[in-house]
């Protein structure tokens, strides 16, 4: 493993801005993929950096020793003020493999994928010989749609979270309520309804989740049927989608035939998908 330039050094200075208040050390990976893709993946990540009071760190994989990243540079120029940027490159034998080491070496709590990056990642992990260690690293995943760069300036306000009465999805209801206080966003729980589910009982459990969470954030309930993936998937009226993983390594899950990986492939809004138990939710805002 090697490990290139991890600064963002423009003009023989390291690129920094003031960091906002937060409890606990947070980095959030952005793969650097080719073409458009890069630049969607790169404003997701600063969406999601800013409101959490995260330090973005735009890696590039290398298949052997590790490159300069002077091309990565303008695009580090261009984070928006208060989210502190960085790029870094690092050498691998595979993406998979370099993406896990950026991850953990870095204790990223998100890692954030374009579109076609995606399917790229998808494709290396499914013969990937370090796609066991992948399965084991504990962070999330975040997707950014193709063309997202282009409408990501309303922020993430129309935060929805998938919902199936699970821990995970509680867990990931939490997550969404913490960025949207930050953001000024609301919250929509949506529940596609199964054959064996009572949908009363479902939207009484709905109903009560929202109402605790009304005095921090707008939030709101929908019940739906049909194709748990193609259900979820749509979302174009939405700044971000929320899924809860019952797996610790959301990453593996790229490679995998899953409702959480069918919705990475097409939804029409950013997706996040987080592990359960990796992520406290945000503290209140006072």
């Amino acid at each position: 493993m090697w490990r290139g330039d991890r600064s963002a050094m423009l003009g023989g200075q390291e690129r920094t801005t003031p960091r906002r208040e937060h409890t606990m050390h947070r980095t959030i990976i952005v793969a650097a993929s080719e073409g458009r893709s890069l630049r969607d993946a790169f404003m997701l990540g600063t969406a999601l950096a800013w409101p959490r009071g995260a330090e973005l760190v735009l890696t590039r994989v290398d298949i052997g020793p590790a490159r300069p990243v002077d091309d990565l540079q303008v695009l580090i120029a261009s984070a928006p003020a208060g989210v502190i940027a960085r790029a870094e490159s690092v050498g691998a034998g595979s993406i998979v493999d370099g993406l896990h080491h950026a991850v953990t070496g870095a204790h990223a709590e998100l890692l954030v994928l374009g579109s076609t990056h995606l399917s790229a990642v998808g494709r290396a992990a499914r013969g990937d010989v370090a796609l066991g260690a992948v399965r084991d690293a504990a962070c999330a995943v975040a997707v950014a749609p193709a063309g997202y760069a282009e409408r990501a300036s309303a922020g993430l306000r129309r935060i929805a979270v998938a919902h199936d009465g699970g821990p995970e999805a509680d867990e990931a209801f939490a997550w969404a309520v913490g960025l949207a206080e930050r953001t000024g966003g609301s919250v929509q729980l949506i529940h596609v309804l199964s054959p064996a589910e009572d949908e009363s009982d479902v939207r009484a459990g709905l109903r009560a989740r929202c109402d605790d969470v009304r005095p921090r954030v707008p939030a709101i309930y929908d019940v739906r049927r049909g194709e748990p993936a193609a259900s979820l998937a749509g979302g174009a009226e939405l700044d971000l989608l929320v899924l809860g993983s019952h797996a610790r390594g959301p990453l593996a899950r790229l490679a995998l035939g899953s409702v959480s990986s069918a919705v990475l492939r097409h939804a029409a809004c950013p997706v996040v998908v987080l592990p359960r138990g990796v992520h406290a939710a945000l503290e209140p805002v006072a």
